[in-house]
Protein backbone atom coordinates (compact mmCIF):
# COMPACT_ATOMS: atom_id res chain seq x y z
CA UNK A 1 0.00 0.00 0.00
CA UNK A 2 0.96 3.35 -0.61
CA UNK A 3 -0.26 6.70 0.69
CA UNK A 4 1.14 10.10 -0.43
CA UNK A 5 4.23 8.39 -1.70
CA UNK A 6 5.33 6.82 1.69
CA UNK A 7 5.52 3.12 1.93
CA UNK A 8 3.29 1.83 4.02
CA UNK A 9 4.24 -1.93 3.67
CA UNK A 10 5.04 -3.22 7.31
CA UNK A 11 4.56 0.30 8.58
CA UNK A 12 1.00 1.72 9.15
CA UNK A 13 -2.40 0.45 9.62
CA UNK A 14 -4.14 3.49 8.60
CA UNK A 15 -3.72 6.59 7.45
CA UNK A 16 -6.13 9.81 8.94
CA UNK A 17 -5.88 12.26 5.89
CA UNK A 18 -5.45 15.91 6.79
CA UNK A 19 -7.63 15.46 10.03
CA UNK A 20 -5.68 18.26 11.80
CA UNK A 21 -6.01 20.10 8.94
CA UNK A 22 -9.45 20.47 8.38
CA UNK A 23 -10.90 24.21 8.53
CA UNK A 24 -14.60 23.41 9.79
CA UNK A 25 -14.48 20.18 10.74
CA UNK A 26 -16.25 19.92 14.21
CA UNK A 27 -13.83 18.64 17.28
CA UNK A 28 -16.25 15.94 17.50
CA UNK A 29 -15.74 14.34 14.80
CA UNK A 30 -11.70 14.24 15.50
CA UNK A 31 -12.33 13.66 18.57
CA UNK A 32 -13.99 10.36 17.52
CA UNK A 33 -11.20 9.45 15.07
CA UNK A 34 -8.89 9.93 17.74
CA UNK A 35 -10.58 7.96 20.56
CA UNK A 36 -10.98 5.16 17.55
CA UNK A 37 -6.95 5.41 17.03
CA UNK A 38 -6.34 4.95 21.16
CA UNK A 39 -8.48 1.82 20.99
CA UNK A 40 -6.08 0.75 18.41
CA UNK A 41 -2.89 0.52 19.89
CA UNK A 42 -1.56 -2.11 17.83
CA UNK A 43 -2.15 0.21 14.15
CA UNK A 44 0.21 2.87 13.27
CA UNK A 45 -1.69 5.43 12.24
CA UNK A 46 -0.09 8.66 9.90
CA UNK A 47 -1.89 12.19 10.28
CA UNK A 48 -1.27 15.13 7.59
CA UNK A 49 -1.51 18.20 7.35
CA UNK A 50 0.49 21.02 6.18
CA UNK A 51 -1.11 23.32 9.74
CA UNK A 52 0.37 21.69 12.25
CA UNK A 53 -0.58 24.28 14.79
CA UNK A 54 -3.37 22.47 14.90
CA UNK A 55 -1.40 18.98 16.87
CA UNK A 56 -1.52 21.45 19.55
CA UNK A 57 -5.00 21.22 19.84
CA UNK A 58 -5.09 17.70 20.38
CA UNK A 59 -2.12 16.91 22.29
CA UNK A 60 -3.97 15.11 24.79
CA UNK A 61 -5.71 12.46 22.68
CA UNK A 62 -2.86 11.78 20.60
CA UNK A 63 -1.20 8.49 21.31
CA UNK A 64 2.36 7.06 20.53
CA UNK A 65 0.50 5.05 17.88
CA UNK A 66 0.51 8.33 15.50
CA UNK A 67 3.09 9.57 13.47
CA UNK A 68 1.92 13.59 13.34
CA UNK A 69 3.80 14.59 9.37
CA UNK A 70 3.74 18.01 8.21
CA UNK A 71 4.71 19.39 4.94
CA UNK A 72 7.86 21.45 4.56
CA UNK A 73 8.25 22.27 0.89
CA UNK A 74 11.63 25.06 1.67
CA UNK A 75 13.04 27.39 4.28
CA UNK A 76 12.50 30.08 2.06
CA UNK A 77 8.72 32.19 1.42
CA UNK A 78 7.23 30.99 -1.54
CA UNK A 79 3.98 32.24 -0.83
CA UNK A 80 2.68 32.44 -4.84
CA UNK A 81 3.79 28.77 -5.31
CA UNK A 82 1.99 27.30 -1.57
CA UNK A 83 -0.70 30.42 -1.31
CA UNK A 84 -2.82 28.15 1.57
CA UNK A 85 -0.46 26.92 3.56
CA UNK A 86 1.12 28.61 6.64
CA UNK A 87 5.02 30.04 5.75
CA UNK A 88 7.26 27.33 6.28
CA UNK A 89 9.03 28.76 9.17
CA UNK A 90 5.70 28.96 11.19
CA UNK A 91 5.10 24.77 10.24
CA UNK A 92 8.57 24.08 11.43
CA UNK A 93 8.28 25.89 14.80
CA UNK A 94 5.06 24.23 15.27
CA UNK A 95 6.61 20.56 14.47
CA UNK A 96 9.95 21.65 16.70
CA UNK A 97 7.69 22.30 19.59
CA UNK A 98 6.06 19.11 19.82
CA UNK A 99 8.09 16.73 22.14
CA UNK A 100 7.31 12.98 22.58
CA UNK A 101 5.87 12.51 19.49
CA UNK A 102 6.72 10.55 16.70
CA UNK A 103 7.15 12.59 13.54
CA UNK A 104 7.65 12.94 9.84
CA UNK A 105 8.22 15.40 7.74
CA UNK A 106 7.64 15.43 4.07
CA UNK A 107 9.87 17.98 1.44
CA UNK A 108 7.24 17.90 -1.41
CA UNK A 109 7.22 19.15 -3.54
CA UNK A 110 10.44 20.39 -3.31
CA UNK A 111 11.30 23.95 -3.62
CA UNK A 112 14.36 25.65 -3.67
CA UNK A 113 16.06 25.88 -0.53
CA UNK A 114 19.19 27.13 1.71
CA UNK A 115 21.04 23.85 2.65
CA UNK A 116 22.18 24.36 5.71
CA UNK A 117 19.08 26.31 6.64
CA UNK A 118 16.53 23.25 6.11
CA UNK A 119 18.54 20.69 7.27
CA UNK A 120 19.12 22.42 10.29
CA UNK A 121 15.35 23.35 10.48
CA UNK A 122 14.57 19.49 9.62
CA UNK A 123 17.07 17.80 12.30
CA UNK A 124 15.27 19.96 15.07
CA UNK A 125 11.94 18.78 14.33
CA UNK A 126 13.81 15.29 15.11
CA UNK A 127 11.59 12.87 12.78
CA UNK A 128 11.62 9.60 12.62
CA UNK A 129 11.92 9.72 9.01
CA UNK A 130 11.37 12.41 6.14
CA UNK A 131 10.12 11.93 2.50
CA UNK A 132 11.80 13.85 -0.42
CA UNK A 133 10.39 14.37 -3.70
CA UNK A 134 9.76 17.13 -6.34
CA UNK A 135 6.48 17.90 -7.76
CA UNK A 136 4.52 15.22 -9.83
CA UNK A 137 2.35 17.74 -11.97
CA UNK A 138 4.63 20.11 -14.37
CA UNK A 139 3.63 23.04 -12.30
CA UNK A 140 7.07 24.49 -13.00
CA UNK A 141 7.63 25.67 -9.26
CA UNK A 142 10.98 27.18 -8.26
CA UNK A 143 12.80 24.09 -7.69
CA UNK A 144 16.35 23.38 -6.86
CA UNK A 145 19.11 21.27 -8.78
CA UNK A 146 18.75 17.53 -8.29
CA UNK A 147 22.65 17.66 -7.11
CA UNK A 148 22.00 20.40 -4.65
CA UNK A 149 18.90 18.01 -3.68
CA UNK A 150 20.79 15.00 -3.34
CA UNK A 151 23.66 17.02 -1.30
CA UNK A 152 20.62 17.47 1.17
CA UNK A 153 19.59 13.77 1.39
CA UNK A 154 23.23 12.73 1.98
CA UNK A 155 23.02 15.11 4.99
CA UNK A 156 19.46 14.39 6.71
CA UNK A 157 20.97 10.92 6.37
CA UNK A 158 23.32 11.70 8.73
CA UNK A 159 20.30 11.86 11.36
CA UNK A 160 17.26 10.06 9.97
CA UNK A 161 15.68 7.51 7.26
CA UNK A 162 15.44 9.40 4.48
CA UNK A 163 12.88 7.63 1.80
CA UNK A 164 12.68 9.19 -1.64
CA UNK A 165 10.22 10.39 -4.13
CA UNK A 166 10.02 11.66 -7.20
CA UNK A 167 13.75 12.76 -8.06
CA UNK A 168 14.86 14.09 -11.18
CA UNK A 169 16.70 16.98 -12.86
CA UNK A 170 14.96 20.42 -12.20
CA UNK A 171 12.43 21.41 -15.20
CA UNK A 172 14.97 23.97 -15.75
CA UNK A 173 17.95 22.22 -16.22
Amino acid sequence: MNYSGVSTAGWYSSLIWGISGVRGCPAEWIQMVLMAVRESPAATFLMLTKNPKRYHQWLDWITQNVILRVMIETDEHYREQIPRAPLAYYRYAHMRDLHGFRKMVAIEPMLDFHSENLRSMISDIEPEFVCVGYDNHGYKLSEPALEKTLQLIEALREFTEVRTKTLRKAWWE
